[in-house]
């Protein structure tokens, strides 16, 4: 497979070389303010996470994906309380005490990371895919690279040559540990029922570039890396060849996706910082995340609009 080998390079702003606690150790506590104060107040904060699809629970199986909430006021609140700390209702503050909730959830509903096992059962050198809670915390920050895919039809897949074009175009050369993130668009679709009818897909040929690359990470605002699940039952249904399922999931090995993200257009291209530890659930195919991007002040986002 030909690739380009780009010659253009831009320092990140949150590199070793930026970061105020590798040069001078003498003031110890006024670098660490300095450094708080760089990510905080020399930046914007661009949430990119979505709420989940909530409703009350019910004994239907037709939508895995949906989480419910209940709410368990402050009256049982305050029984609770009076059973813990042996006191009487009527001695807590307007006889109430505390609110919970219990929450059921599918770990793919809401903004998410897909780990491997998600994938298959075994990686690619034969031992066990391993779950959400195997990765450290450094693998879910890193340098965002916005892949603006908005001028594609929806439902096109990317391949490599495309990707390379769009970096071109950035003059910007992927690095290990990039996260790559993908804006499809199909974010403003969150909650409506045909949102997995949108996104722009990525080929199983760019999940194998990518990994060559190194990057370990990357994300989508869509439902899937892949083409739209609707347009992709089409196509099996009309070919009946399986290849046409998950085709980019199936190639991912190790590679961990963000699906589900949101507000990628306020992003520059390329500079701001990504921070999205997900929950890190035991053997999990995936952890619900609530991923920030830090923008540094004077780079502007991509846009709101479609090119």
């Amino acid at each position: 497979m030909e690739t380009h080998n780009h010659s253009h390079s831009h320092p990140h702003p949150f590199t070793h070389e930026h970061h105020p606690l590798s040069h001078d150790h003498s003031h110890e506590h006024e670098n660490v303010t300095n450094w708080v104060d760089a990510i905080l107040g020399g930046s914007r904060a661009v949430p990119l996470f979505s709420k989940p699809v909530l409703s009350p629970p019910t004994n239907g199986t037709s939508n895995v994906m949906r989480g419910s909430i209940q709410y368990h006021e402050h009256s049982l609140g305050a029984k609770q309380m009076s059973e813990i700390f042996g006191c009487k209702v009527e001695e807590l503050p307007d006889g109430m005490g505390w609110q919970t909730e219990t929450l059921t959830l599918n770990t793919h509903e809401a903004t998410h990371i897909d780990a491997p096992v998600h994938y298959k059962p075994k990686l690619l050198n034969g031992s066990p895919s391993p779950g959400i809670d195997a990765f450290p915390v450094q693998h879910f920050i890193g340098h965002a690279v916005v892949l603006d895919l908005r001028s594609f039809a929806n439902g096109t897949i990317i391949e490599v040559a495309e990707a390379e074009r769009l970096l071109d175009q950035m003059e910007y050369n992927l690095r290990p540990r990039d996260i790559v993130l993908l804006l499809t668009g199909a974010d403003k679709y969150l909650g409506r029922p045909d949102y997995l009818d949108y996104g722009v897909g990525i080929s199983a040929e760019v999940v194998r570039w990518l990994r060559e690359k190194d990057i370990n990470v990357i994300g989508t605002d869509a439902f899937t890396i892949d083409e739209p699940f609707t347009q992709m039952a089409r196509r099996y249904a009309q070919t009946k060849d399986s290849s046409v399922i998950w085709p980019a999931h199936y190639a991912s090995d190790t590679l961990l996706h963000y699906e589900k993200l949101t507000n990628l257009a306020q992003l520059p291209p390329i500079g701001s910082l990504f921070v999205g530890p997900p929950m890190p659930l035991t053997d999990a195919s995936a952890g619900p995340a609530n991923p920030v991007g830090f923008v540094p002040h004077g780079l502007e986002p991509i846009s709101g609009t479609e090119n």
